[in-house]
């Protein structure tokens, strides 16, 4: 019997598996050459060394590499906050678009309630059906009405307490900024300042913030605020910016000890029997508690006021007493009435953003702040050459459209941009308003040409003012004139 032959084996031999691997091994070898020769994967950057342990000064460069690597990090850190404060700048204009809503939405409920009332006398059943809405309605009413009398009660206590300081106060330190001192102050207030009491109380104007404009601009704003009221330079802190100027003497040591002397000796020429009262009154954000912590510091106490950037810090009026013959009133700061002329709403909100007095969140649109901006910096040519430096602007074109190149190149340079490459006008506008109340921009503004038809009668007043309080000793010996250095 034939027996069947066995079936074949499919496995390989030994030959064929070595030739399969060493087809593998060099396909491996091939493709790792092209990926040496690949620039995707690769990165540009190439791998530190290090400092060889016989270079003479790695320690120095040590220590240099980790100060670079605390200030990227605090960089990193102040432009987290900056974001933070951004996301909360558009929370607050969201709450604000929602209040907006809630007055057309009452506007809304209260023409129903005069259509219901109108339509009551027809028929019995509708009104029983409307009561509930009609209780819904003056529920809403209510809230809304009340949030108002609240608003108006907050706005009636920050009067009041600014006419108890008025009242109570001797001398009155009418603080205003250096930058722009005229649109610091109000002529109005001045008035009724001067009727108070039959014109017994003393005015000084304390302009604050010297260290932020040249010392040209602030030697013609002190001749022409001179003619108004006696007018002294202050510095009321310490601490520099990279757009602070220097000034000779006129320090923040020199500045609130010459203005403290003064105040002490004006005490001792009326010989009162009680301390002479000192109220420090200006708009929101002038430095009224940093000039009040500056002459504290100068009888050896702490800081007394709370002070920032925010305007508003200070709710009520707060009494300080420096010695038995002095004592000082803090104010809070109010937007304080303007002249009899008509204003444009929008302007006179912008200028206040701009000044600090209010917060820049309360503009529905920041496109016109922006332009106030460009504006005042094309009025002194120095200016708008820092604004070019600030945000390495191109020439601008002129007329209407400048505004808009200032805030697409803005956009485009800090990052500002939408969707399809849109720069964001709105963004852009509001970078811009940042960094003008920051300080980030710099800007003064010059006095207008001074009336030579002035009373010889209120120069007169003025003079013997500042003869009372020895002014013009004392801006001798402050400085010989402000200069920067």
């Amino acid at each position: 019997m034939v027996k069947a032959r066995k079936r074949k084996s499919k496995r390989g031999t030994g030959r064929q598996r070595y030739k399969i691997e060493k087809y593998v091994r060099e396909h491996h070898r091939k493709a790792r050459k092209e990926a040496k020769k690949d620039p995707t994967w690769r990165s540009k950057v190439k791998k530190d060394p290090g400092i060889p342990n016989s270079f003479p000064y790695k320690d120095q460069l040590l220590a240099e590499i980790e100060e670079r690597r605390k200030l990227k990090e605090e960089e990193k850190l102040h432009r987290r906050k900056e974001a933070q404060a951004s996301r909360k700048e558009d929370k607050m204009e969201l709450i604000d678009m929602e209040e907006g809503s809630m007055s057309a939405l009452v506007s809304a409920a209260r023409d129903r309630a005069a259509e219901i009332e109108g339509g009551e006398n027809s028929d019995d059943n509708e009104m029983d059906e409307d009561g509930s809405e009609d209780e819904v309605l003056e529920d809403t009413e209510e809230i809304v009405v009340s949030s108002a009398i609240k608003k108006d009660n907050s706005r009636k206590t920050f009067d009041k307490e600014f006419q108890k300081v008025v009242s109570n106060a001797d001398v009155i330190l009418y603080v205003l900024d250096a930058r722009d001192p005229e649109g610091t102050r109000s002529r109005e207030t001045e008035k009724q300042i001067m009727m108070a009491e039959g014109g017994s109380k003393q005015v000084i104007f304390v302009l604050n913030k010297i260290d932020l404009v040249p010392g040209t601009v602030l030697k013609t704003w002190i001749s022409h605020l001179s003619f108004s009221f006696p007018t002294i330079p202050v510095r009321a802190i310490t601490s520099t910016g990279p757009n602070s100027y220097n000034h000779k003497s006129l320090t923040y040591q020199a500045t609130s000890s010459a203005l403290l002397r003064a105040l002490k000796k004006y005490a001792q020429k009326k010989q009162l029997k009680r301390a002479l009262t000192v109220g420090i009154i200006g708009l929101p954000n002038v430095g009224k508690s940093s000039v009040i912590n500056s002459l504290v510091s100068r009888v050896g106490k702490g800081i007394v006021c709370q002070t920032g950037a925010e305007a508003g810090l200070t709710k009520s009026a707060k009494e300080i007493k420096l010695d038995s013959n002095l004592k000082l009133l803090d104010s809070p700061g109010i937007v304080f009435p303007g002249g009899t002329g008509k204003k444009n709403k929008i302007d006179e909100e912008c200028r206040l953003v701009l000044q600090n007095a209010i917060p820049s969140h309360n503009l529905l649109d920041p496109v016109p702040a922006a332009k106030m901006v460009l504006d005042r910096m094309n009025e002194i040519p120095e200016l708008f050459e820092k604004l070019q430096k600030a945000y390495d602007l191109p020439s601008l074109m002129g007329g209407t459209n400048a505004t808009t190149d200032l805030l697409v190149h803005v956009a485009r340079k800090r990052g500002r941009i939408g969707r399809g490459g849109v720069p964001d006008i709105l963004s852009a506008a509001k970078v811009i308003i940042n960094d003008w109340c920051a300080g980030r921009i710099v800007w003064w503004t010059l006095p207008p040409a001074t009336d030579v038809q002035k009373d010889k009668k209120d120069t007169q007043i003025v003079s013997e003012w500042a003869a009372e309080f020895d002014l013009d000793g004392l801006l001798k010996n402050c400085a010989d004139g402000p200069a920067v250095e």
